[in-house]
């Protein structure tokens, strides 16, 4: 449109643009009494601002005062008829619902009215709280960050840098770095000089777009100590400026405990090195993967093993007990030891093989030659098959010669009876005494083969007892009755604790044989003018047998020993010339299994040298 069309276009077709872009424009256009502040004149908009649907709502009835507060609405007017108008003011309106907005008011002073402009700013201020927050939060991290962080321009100077820098780089802090080129700050120490031309190469890399590596480095503290850094760089852009990115981070504690690793695994290397097994790693499928040994112990040369299976390897019945230990070896986690052999070199050698779990489709096993040891094994084994030979001829000569013994014995005993009765006065004293040392000499012989007789049924298992109803009282008077002329002959007190009568379920002639050895035994281990006390009681369906001596006693050692096989006790101590030495050391062995056989228990108690003994015999009461 020319400036002719322009000026020649009339009144009316001006107020039509006009009343169109009042009516459609996007900004609040209003006018407003100076005096009470109501809107007089305005667009949609700024009744939507106020909260207003309808423009006939807010007109002529919404003022100033509806939409501010008080000290914004003074402030506002204060600065507008001071200036005559007004731009930019910044307010906080309330609108008809309550709702809180954020508006930009630009107005100016036109007779008795005030003219302006209503912009929404709510959304803008929102997002730019929501920009404060964010950069607030990025400089929060950038600053708290663990790891140095670094801005820099393409020449090189930093830009910007955070305070961990501080603890990192002891030597430097961040206010000495700003401003400064990583040139000029790596050239104050000699030693770090190296670093600058690292990080020149890899800045010309990130400027021609290629990827870079990170790269470690180390740096000397003002004590003299070592800091292993590493360092990562990228190119960034910021409001389309193009920078550089540093990251650095402390490497030191990792780079000694990759060192410490590294010294633990040589020194392990060396251990496993060291160790004589044969080592394979296979697969949960059994395919070797790594080894170690003498080629002369191997089954087959590694060029033939390494990659293969067990089974294409070993032979079928070897290979299929490794792999199903390999398989179980993964499943429980759990070692396997397994013995096998094999022919290597034309001879039948020995080998324990460990499986040990060494990951979830792995398993190690180390290997190690036993064919030494299998060879002492059965060696120990012919050993005790022969020792068990002569252990077998050894019983049998004793059950043999025993028996052997017994029949000769008889008519020596009967016949020094009979010339004691029959033949008495015929013989002279001298001849008696020696009759009567042979038959008693009988007796101890005929004891003592009857002891090597029991004995061997208790080693064949054939010592047997025939259980009746018997008085165990009246059993114990007569075996002690017996051996009464000799507790006379060292003046020994006898007395008895017993109840009138006690029935027991038991081998008469077997239980007898056990009160006579303990009661002899008392006898013989005390000393003259001691005493006995034999006392019987019942008590919760058991019979309890005791016998108290007076005599040497027992220590501890000889406690263990009694009641063993030949478990005699010498005693040659001064002061112990009483005690009565002659005997097998078969008696308590033989009345043990006795009191086993009738399910009851014997034991002996005593409080040392001299301070006497008690024998306990226990045995149940049968219903």
């Amino acid at each position: 449109m020319s400036r002719d069309q322009f000026e020649n276009r009339s009144l009316n077709e001006f107020t039509k643009e006009f009343k169109l872009l009042f009516k459609n424009t996007l900004v609040g256009l209003w006018s407003a009494r100076i005096s009470d502040g109501i809107f007089v004149q305005a667009n949609i908009i700024s009744a939507k601002i106020a909260g207003y649907e309808k423009l006939s709502e807010f007109l002529n009835k919404c003022s100033t005062s509806d939409l501010f507060d008080d000290m914004t609405r003074k402030r506002f007017f204060r600065k507008l008829k001071k200036h005559g108008e007004i731009s930019g003011f910044e307010a906080h309106l309330k609108d008809r619902s309550g709702s809180e907005k954020n508006i930009s008011v630009w107005a100016k002073i036109y007779h008795e009215h005030v003219q302006g402009v209503f912009l929404d700013v709510t959304g803008y201020k929102k997002l730019q709280k929501a920009l404060e927050e964010s950069e607030a939060k990025y400089r929060h991290l950038f600053e708290s960050a663990p790891f140095v962080i670094g801005l820099l321009d393409l020449e090189g100077k930093v830009l910007d840098i955070n305070v961990a820098v501080n603890q990192f780089l002891t030597s430097r802090t961040k206010d000495d770095l700003i401003g400064k080129n990583f040139r000029e700050i790596f050239s104050i120490n000699e030693r770090e000089k190296g670093i600058i031309p690292l990080i020149e190469s890899r800045i010309k890399k990130m400027l021609k777009g290629e990827i870079i590596n990170n790269f470690e480095t180390k740096f000397y503290q003002t004590d003299g100590s070592i800091q292993w850094v590493n360092f990562h760089g990228s190119l960034i852009k910021i409001d389309d400026r193009k920078l550089i990115q540093i990251i650095i981070q402390d490497i030191t504690e990792r780079k000694k405990a990759g060192q410490e690793l590294k010294r633990s695994e040589e020194k392990f290397r060396r251990i496993f090195e060291s160790i004589p097994d044969m080592y394979f790693l296979v697969s949960k499928n059994s395919v070797i993967i790594d080894y170690k040994g003498t080629p002369g112990d191997f089954y087959v040369p590694p060029e033939e093993f390494m990659g293969k299976k067990l089974s294409d390897v070993l032979p079928k019945e070897l290979s299929a007990l490794s792999i199903a230990a390999i398989q179980s070896t993964i499943e429980t986690k759990t070692p396997i030891i397994m013995e096998y052999n094999l022919p290597i070199d034309d001879k039948i050698r020995y080998f324990e093989a460990r499986y040990l779990f060494f990951s979830k489709d792995r398993v190690a096993i180390f290997i190690r030659e036993i064919t030494d040891r299998k060879k002492a094994e059965l060696l120990v084994k012919e050993e005790i098959l022969k020792l068990r030979e002569i252990e077998q001829i050894r019983k049998d000569l004793i059950s043999r010669v025993s028996h052997e013994l017994k029949t000769p014995l008889i008519p020596i005993i009967s016949g020094t009876e009979l010339l004691n009765l029959m033949q008495k006065d015929q013989i002279t004293e001298d001849a008696q005494e020696i009759i009567a040392l042979i038959h008693q000499g009988g007796l101890r012989l005929l004891d003592l083969i009857e002891n090597l007789i029991n004995v061997s049924r208790i080693e064949y298992d054939k010592l047997e007892v025939k259980k009746e109803n018997h008085d165990l009282c009246a059993l114990i008077r007569e075996r002690s009755e017996e051996m009464r002329f000799l507790a006379k002959k060292r003046k020994i007190l006898f007395k008895f604790t017993l109840p009138e009568k006690l029935l027991l379920n038991m081998d008469r002639t077997r239980i007898g044989e056990v009160i006579t050895n303990l009661v002899s035994n008392a006898i013989k281990n005390t000393p003259i003018n001691g005493r006995i006390n034999i006392k019987l009681r019942a008590r919760d369906n058991w019979a309890i047998l005791t016998i108290y001596d007076t005599g040497v006693g027992l220590t501890g050692k000889e406690m263990e020993q009694i009641f063993t096989r030949f478990g005699k006790i010498e005693r040659y101590d001064e002061g112990l010339e009483y005690l009565d030495i002659k005997g097998s050391g078969l008696g308590l062995f033989i009345s043990m299994e006795i009191v086993n056989l009738h399910g009851g228990q014997i034991w002996a108690e005593s409080a040392g040298r001299n301070k006497g003994s008690t024998f306990f015999v226990k045995l149940p009461i049968s219903n």
